[in-house]
């Protein structure tokens, strides 16, 4: 063995050796500077060590200071054999590994054995070898020590319990002021939710309250604007422009309130269905054509083969409304180019639209997305915002499983990706009646909505019979003549929703068709409580829509065109 520095050896024969054994270890233990508990330990292991040696017919304990890194004090003893302890165990051998430590590697064979500790780091290595040569005291005083040592252990003992129980009552006070925290932070999470819940409540009708007078405001003025040979005066025309343009403004201002609020509620559900792509980006091209004219930024849509998508193309529209939007919105040079793409091992669809408008700055990244924030630039601070077309646009992607992401460098341009899932759920079929032909029954308890749909469907060529309520509704359905109904479903009374039922269940009703037509967000209404229906349109929508349906639901073609000057 290398030993660095020896300390010498002890003979074990008789149970006074075992003593002096004890007595040199502790004091070179002492000289080398551990503390009393350590001493005692290494003490009582050489004790154990020597009572084996003894038993076994004799030999000696080696102690020297290890050359390895970190120095170690090291107990060899000669005579008895480190065995596996598990399967012939030698209890000295395991209370002394257990009170002084491990073997030094490679310093053990077959009868002998090593146990280590690591020295002190403030311990002395002078004069050592004195401690283990030193004239040994009588048994008598050795029992003595170990006594006096037994109750200065004792005494330790007892005052580390105490510290240990006044630790515990620490920690146990600690835990009671954890729970109570715990407590009220959970009633301040409940407290916090229901405060949502109120606010997703109030906005969702105040925001429909809001929703009907202004498709009526944006209807009444799509109207005078387009009354034929009754020209307005151009400054009239000017006029009116501008108030359909304010509450054009304000209505989509309040509808991205109100679908904000149902998604922050989990009121809004994914209405997948299968669709493609290439349909959804060519509606937005040609949506985007007018103001990409106006702007002279060219708004560009690159496409790569997409598989069909399964996933709710409304809300997938609408992110992409808001995105492209927004891309016009802050450019004012080059180009924007949307771009969607396939990635198959993920089976997923990225969407892109990339600007060269002004960038944002990398602290302000984040913000975007947050509520009512806009960003403070120069270019920007011209076009007022609501600061919710980002967040909304985020919300609904995550409800659909997605992701919108935004890479941007101040005044170079900005990337929003949107990734989805290729399919989100499938698709629930519907169907809808077939019926003849005859008059529009138009159903609503809002007097302007009735005359803006009446107006709008006569100067089509239709019949339109009018109802204000839901058994005025019923009644009039029953007359031969009724052949399609254009029906309200927020009705006092009888509902809408009602109507719809009770027609299904009167066979001289079941087989008109029914087009909804309502101020309600489309994607908040259960597709089930409007499973009889043909369809379902936001009274915002253009009425051109609603005619095509009925005509292709009936077997009708208008009555008569009617004249501009009869309006």
């Amino acid at each position: 063995m290398t030993r660095d520095a020896p300390l010498g050896r002890l003979p074990i024969g008789s149970s006074s050796d075992i003593l002096t054994a004890r007595q040199r270890v502790r004091d070179a233990a002492a000289r080398l500077g551990f503390d009393l508990f350590d001493q005692v330990q290494l003490a009582t292991g050489v004790s154990e060590l020597g009572r084996e040696i003894a038993a076994s017919g004799g030999g000696e304990l080696e102690v020297w200071i290890s050359s390895t890194r970190p120095r170690r004090l090291v107990i060899g003893a000669r005579g008895v054999a480190l065995r596996d302890v598990s399967t012939n165990a030698v209890p000295g051998v395991i209370a002394a590994r257990r009170l002084i430590g491990p073997p030094l590697d490679g310093a053990s064979g077959e009868q002998s054995c090593t146990f280590s500790r690591a020295l002190p780091k403030s311990a002395r290595l002078d004069n050592l070898a004195e401690s283990l040569s030193a004239s040994a005291t009588d048994p008598f005083s050795e029992l003595r020590h170990q006594d006096t040592e037994l109750l200065r252990m004792h005494e330790e003992i007892r005052r580390r319990d105490s510290e240990l129980e006044s630790v515990n009552r620490e920690l146990e006070e600690t835990n009671r002021g954890v729970l109570a925290l715990y407590a009220e932070l959970d009633d301040k999470a409940e407290s916090v939710r229901q405060i949502s819940d109120e606010r997703a409540r109030f906005l969702s009708n105040v925001t429909h309250e809001l929703r009907t007078p202004l498709i009526s405001i944006t209807s009444l003025c799509r109207l005078l604007l387009t009354q034929g040979d009754r020209s307005l005066e151009d400054e009239q025309a000017k006029q009116i422009t501008y108030i359909q343009k304010s509450a054009q403004d304000l209505l989509d201002f309040v509808s991205d309130l109100l679908d904000l609020a149902k998604v922050e509620a989990g009121k809004v559900t994914v209405r997948a269905a299968p669709f493609e792509a290439e349909e959804t980006l060519a509606a937005l091209r040609g949506m985007f054509r007018p103001l990409s004219a106006d702007t002279g930024v060219p708004v560009i849509f690159d496409l790569s083969p997409i598989p069909t998508l399964e996933t709710d193309e409304s809300k997938v529209s609408q992110i992409l409304r808001n995105l492209i939007s927004n891309a016009l919105k802050f450019t004012e040079t080059g180009e924007i180019r949307v771009a969607a793409s396939y990635e198959a091992k993920a089976d997923e669809v990225l969407f892109a639209a990339t600007d060269t408008g002004i960038g944002i700055a990398a602290a302000d990244l984040d913000r975007i997305f947050d509520e009512f924030v806009q960003v403070d630039t120069r270019h920007g601070r011209r076009h007022r915002s609501s600061g919710l077309g980002l967040p909304l646009s985020r919300k609904l992607a995550e409800l659909m499983g997605g992701s919108i992401t935004v890479k941007s460098k101040l005044g170079e341009g900005s990337t929003f990706s949107l990734r989805l899932p290729r399919k989100y759920a499938p698709q629930v079929p519907q169907t809808a009646p077939e019926s003849g032909a005859g008059y529009v029954l138009v159903v609503d308890d809002d007097q302007i909505s009735r005359y803006v749909a009446k107006e709008q469907l006569e100067r089509l060529g239709w019949r339109v019979v009018e109802a204000a309520d839901g058994e005025m509704a019923l009644k009039l359905a029953r007359e031969g003549e009724c052949r399609a109904i254009l029906l309200d479903l927020t009705m006092p009374g009888i509902s809408g929703f009602e109507v719809l039922e009770r027609l299904g269940e009167d066979p001289s009703t079941s087989m008109i068709p029914v087009v909804i037509r309502t101020s309600l967000p489309v994607g908040d209404i259960d597709a089930g409580s409007v499973s009889r229906a043909a369809a379902v349109f936001s009274k915002s929508d253009s009425m051109q829509s609603v005619v095509d349906l009925i005509a292709s639901r009936t077997a009708s073609q208008p009555a008569r065109p009617r004249g501009t000057s009869s309006a």
